[in-house]
């Protein structure tokens, strides 16, 4: 097959939604199909921020960025038109289109392929709900807008729709009900030789480098720091378990890492952890390189993600992967992820009390937390790897092409 695939960005840019993109692409070269991909010259979205240099990829896809612009503000919206040209030249070529992300230009783009060139388009949308939106109430409104507008005719373009997890796919079948019956599920998955057959990588360098103390419990977060992610209910939770009336043991001896690029949070969480006098016991790393990434994951006894909303949530595939049990909110595709009692724990979004508690059963409890990581890691073997969503996402094209026919 010859596969045109659009996104907003493309790795080594960061993001989930970047790196399922990625993986399914080159899954899809590795098969032996041809893939164009288009995107932009984003490495983050917010701030907007471009980059001019990108490495050349070595993995069989033909990857083109374009330069993205946007009015900015309340107005922020990616826009690309060369990206526009060469998608639309690359949908006469191609026996499908694949689409990343509902809602930005490029998906309207393949909507408009998918009208004046007849090919096949699979959307996969990464959803995320409009109330878990960042910036201010205006955006809000004109989501509304988009949604009833735009949005609804990208989406009916669509021949399938992939949402990475079963909450996906109820909050999209809520917002527009007439794209159950062309949805499918296929989960997001980790590169099984990165992580599960990889040599197990140094936590205990990881975390002299940064003068953590050997036996002290660690609680790591790796994401954006961006608003949705719920960092403000994870240090409220991390300062109950630490605090001398709710902290038990050596609990009171935690340490919390916070990894991920900053964008535009950095300042604010700094704030945010001086004014909870957590400064000694608050590791904020940066965006960390694959070898210490691994590492801070075997250097945790627990992962925590606060968010308010996750369309999956492949950095729990990643925890569960490194053999260490999580604790989640109880939000969109995370229940697929995360086994309740098993892999790890769920909570209520913004119950910081809950996040705590769950924290400290865990960190209290080596047992039990060593049993909950080894569940998680036979369960991503199981069912999330990227060549079992790469097959499924073949059989989904190859039946759109049949069609065709």
């Amino acid at each position: 097959m010859r596969i045109a695939v659009a996104c907003v960005r493309y790795p080594p840019a960061p993001g989930g939604a970047e790196a399922h993109a990625a993986a399914v692409a080159r899954g899809l070269a590795a098969r032996g199909h041809e893939v164009r991909v288009h995107t932009t010259d984003l490495r983050t979205e917010t701030p907007f921020e471009r980059a001019f240099e990108w490495p050349a990829p070595k993995d069989g896809v033909r990857v083109t960025r374009h330069p993205a612009r946007t009015a900015g503000g309340a107005l922020h919206y990616v826009v690309a038109p060369a990206l526009a040209r060469g998608l639309l030249a690359d949908a006469s070529w191609a026996d499908v289109v694949h689409v990343h992300s509902y809602g930005y230009f490029h998906t309207l783009v393949a909507a408009l392929a998918r009208k004046t060139k007849g090919v096949p388009l699979a959307m996969t949308p990464h959803f995320h709900p409009a109330w878990s939106m960042e910036g201010p109430p205006e955006r809000r409104r004109l989501r509304a807008v988009f949604d009833a507008t735009l949005g609804r005719a990208s989406l009916a373009a669509a021949d399938r729709v992939i949402a990475v997890s079963a909450g996906e796919r109820d909050a999209l079948f809520a917002r527009f009900p007439t794209a159950r019956a062309k949805s499918i599920v296929i989960p997001n998955g980790l590169d099984r030789a990165r992580w599960l057959d990889a040599p197990p990588a140094d936590g205990a360098a990881f975390r002299a480098a940064r003068g953590i103390p050997k036996e002290a419990p660690l609680v790591l977060f790796s994401g954006r720091l961006a608003s949705n992610k719920g960092l403000d209910v994870l240090l409220e939770a991390f300062a109950r378990l630490v605090s001398s009336e709710a902290g038990a043991g050596d609990r009171r001896e935690a340490r919390l890492v916070v990894a991920g690029d900053p964008q535009a949070r950095g300042a604010w969480l700094a704030s945010e952890i001086r004014r909870r006098g957590l400064e000694s016991r608050v590791f904020v790393t940066g965006h960390l390189p694959f070898a210490e990434y691994r590492a801070a994951f075997a250097a945790c006894d627990v992962f925590a993600l606060a968010s308010e909303w996750e369309a999956f949530g492949i950095v729990l595939l990643e925890a569960n992967a490194s053999g260490k049990p999580v604790v989640a909110t109880r939000v969109g595709g995370v229940p697929d992820v995360v086994e309740d009692g098993v892999t790890g724990f769920l909570v209520p979004h913004g119950d910081a009390a809950a996040l705590a508690q769950r924290l400290g059963d865990v960190l209290g409890d080596r047992t039990l937390a060593r049993r909950m990581g080894e569940a998680g890691a036979k369960r991503v073997e199981a069912r999330f790897t990227w060549d079992r969503v790469v097959e499924a996402t073949e059989s989904v094209f190859l039946d759109l092409v049949k069609r065709r026919r």
